[in-house]
């Protein structure tokens, strides 16, 4: 029988897709621009024929170029597959998260309830890129508002509101991108400071209907992102357990913008504050590393307690970050009677963050107690539809992942999980048979380590098979 060997509860970080540096011989061996950057790749394959085979869970994967992970049998050529999401296709990638676990972190916050770690296989800059979903002005897809229900009369009313608010500040076209996008964030938290308690909260998320009649948060950031769009400044939205901001893109940063009336309200009474918002000279990912260091007072909705992988510190709650692109047709949260087609990212990986933030020299990623890190998403990637698809792996055929790492300094452990849809061993051999992994080219097969390592993962959410990678056959980058 497979063993059941239960994995322990990992309570991992968020962050995005990453930037990796490849060795000249792996470099021979992927004819891909897509894995460039990257220095270790690992597959799981099985050369004899036969009728074995077993499933992996695709995710939806906006960025650019395609990813290839999939050898059919007899071809020889690796190749990537698309998908129907939220009605556009968008190409996918596997979910076979890559974990890697240190002794000791750079540095422990809150008397070791967290971990830092430092620049720690976090890809060099620019290494990917992120597709925005092409939704434009009058697209068929677009959430319309209540009021107007037109996608040019909610643009128009977007635009009109706009030139109003910057007239009210003094600003005009000219102005400077920090001027402008600082009065929208400004406006969009005063209107929700004032808007009235007896709202149906959710009635008017719609940038243009909370610009009539208020709203909460979603409203707020939805505001605002729709203001920035007509100036075609990129908006990402954060949406977590009970609250949901934004980060813009000025000045070739992402900053953060906050709405929360007691985080805002709270730095506008304090002494010795750094900088009240609601837009911020610094990241949302940034802010979360250490929040105290920015002054964000503790509150209900405590910034303190998020790590990469969660904010309830119970490996229960991811943070997404939803992508807007052009005009904000697509909204987080739904009506009831209203479409909703939208891209997120949950942000749990080192290859996350870094797509998320291709411009910063310098990233941290937070964990628990334990400093530990996922290398690649560990967490689901959603289009509009959380439906996961999936394709057949079968004798003849392989599948690989790729990742990054730059220093095997005070590495504890290293952990491939590959989770899979259903019952993974009806079709396969339970000890292993003619499978094995590659690592950097160097097979192991499944029947010299006892069989498959099968057993359901608390963080991944899902039935995996997991595989120890090891230390001695992994690349790593110390330039």
């Amino acid at each position: 029988m497979i063993k059941d060997r239960h994995t322990s509860v990992i309570r991992m970080l968020f962050v995005m897709i990453c930037t990796l540096k490849l060795s000249p011989l792996l470099a021979q061996s992927i004819d891909d621009s897509y894995w460039a950057f990257d220095n270790n790749v690992i597959e799981l394959s099985c050369d004899k024929p036969g009728e074995q085979f077993f499933r992996v869970i695709l995710n939806p994967m906006p960025i650019s170029p395609q990813v290839k992970y999939y050898k059919s049998k007899g071809s020889g050529e690796w190749t990537g597959t698309s998908g129907k999401y939220g009605g556009r296709t968008l190409p996918e990638a596997p979910r076979w998260p890559v974990e890697v676990v240190y002794t000791k972190a750079d540095e422990y916050k809150r008397n070791g309830q967290y971990s830092l770690l430092k620049d720690k296989n976090i890809p060099k800059p620019n290494a990917y890129t992120l597709t925005l979903p092409d939704i434009e002005r009058g697209n068929e897809i677009s959430t319309l508002s209540r009021e107007f229900g037109d996608y040019h009369k909610d643009y128009d009313f977007m635009v009109q509101k706009r030139n109003e608010i910057l007239k009210n500040v003094a600003l005009d076209s000219s102005s400077a991108d920090w001027d402008k996008v600082m009065a929208f964030a400004r406006y969009a938290y005063q209107k929700r400071k004032t808007s009235s308690s007896k709202l149906k909260r959710g009635r008017y998320i719609h940038a243009v209907d909370f610009c009539i009649h208020g709203d909460f948060c979603v409203g707020a950031a939805n505001a605002f992102a729709g203001l920035c769009s007509t100036i075609d400044i990129p908006v990402r939205l954060m949406a977590f357990s009970h609250h949901t901001c934004a980060e813009a893109f000025v000045d070739g940063q992402w900053r953060y913008v906050e709405n929360s009336v007691p985080i805002l309200d709270s730095l506008r009474n304090m002494t010795g504050k750094v900088e009240v918002g609601p837009m911020f000279t610094f990241s949302f990912q940034e802010m979360i590393t250490d929040p105290h260091k920015y002054n964000i007072p503790s509150m209900k909705m405590d910034y303190v307690d998020f790590t990469c992988l969660s904010d309830d510190r119970k490996g229960e709650l991811e943070i997404f970050y939803e992508l807007h692109a052009n005009w904000i047709f697509h909204l987080y949260g739904m009506y009831k009677d209203a479409p909703y087609y939208n891209v997120d990212f949950s942000l749990g990986s080192a290859r996350e963050l870094r797509l998320l933030y291709p411009q910063k020299e310098h990233l941290a990623y937070k964990s628990d107690h334990i400093p530990r890190m996922w290398l690649t998403s560990f967490g689901t990637t959603t289009a509009g539809e959380n439906r996961p698809n999936w394709m057949v792996i079968g004798q003849g055929s392989s599948i690989r992942q790729t990742f990054y790492i730059n220093t095997l300094e005070d590495v504890k452990q290293v952990k491939a999980y590959i989770p899979v849809p259903q019952k993974f061993y009806r079709a396969m051999p339970e000890g292993g048979g003619d499978w094995y992994y590659a690592v950097n080219g160097k097979r192991y097969y499944i029947k010299d380590t006892d069989g498959w390592n099968y057993a359901y993962h608390d963080e991944i959410k899902a039935n995996c098979v997991m595989f120890d990678i090891p230390l001695e056959a992994l690349n790593v980058d110390n330039k």
